[in-house]
């Protein structure tokens, strides 16, 4: 974890809510990917959805749950991935962008002035293994411990959790 002041991040903002020049608290409310958990309900699942699909989304929200319950143990200062923002550092940003831009819809590229804390891992540790528990206990251990599988492919696997104060400065579309 690591304090930082007015440093510079960029966010691919999937859901188009970040206004130029606007302030926003981070961290106090569900972001879009753990709220989308909160409104799935037995209800929205169409007849043509696999079943296959709902146990994967199932094991991807019992993998968050207990991500959370290791980061409240480890330390609960941590930024919590239910409430983060997801940000890309300056350094390497093209070969990040590239990357991040293949995994998710986005093509909006927000540039924010961020205060606030953020906590460095690896995202291979963010696996989604059905019904095992202690595997998953021991790789968000992993995670929130913040150490990287190896070296070579830091860039394309680091991913910064952010809560803090953020102001957008700038957005491209791409």
């Amino acid at each position: 974890m690591k304090h930082v002041e007015n440093q510079i991040f960029y966010h691919l903002d999937t859901k188009n809510s970040f206004e130029i020049g606007k302030i926003y608290h981070i961290g106090k409310n569900y972001n879009p990917f753990f709220a989308f958990y909160e409104k799935y309900s037995p209800g929205s699942i169409s007849i043509n959805t696999k079943m296959s699909e709902v146990l994967f989304e199932s094991m991807k929200y019992i993998r968050e749950r207990i991500y959370e319950d290791v980061r409240l143990e480890i330390d609960p200062n941590l930024p919590s991935r239910m409430n983060c923002l997801w940000v890309l550092p300056d350094s390497f940003l093209e070969a990040r962008l590239n990357y991040w831009a293949h995994q998710i819809s986005s093509k909006k590229l927000v540039k924010l002035s961020c205060t606030g804390v953020i906590h460095r891992a690896d995202q291979r540790f963010l696996i989604t293994e059905p019904f095992n528990l202690p595997l998953q206990r021991y790789m968000a251990n992993k995670y929130w411990s913040g150490e990287m599988m190896e070296e070579s492919n830091k860039i394309e696997n680091e991913e910064i959790l952010f809560t803090g104060e953020v102001q957008a400065i700038e957005a491209h579309c791409f």
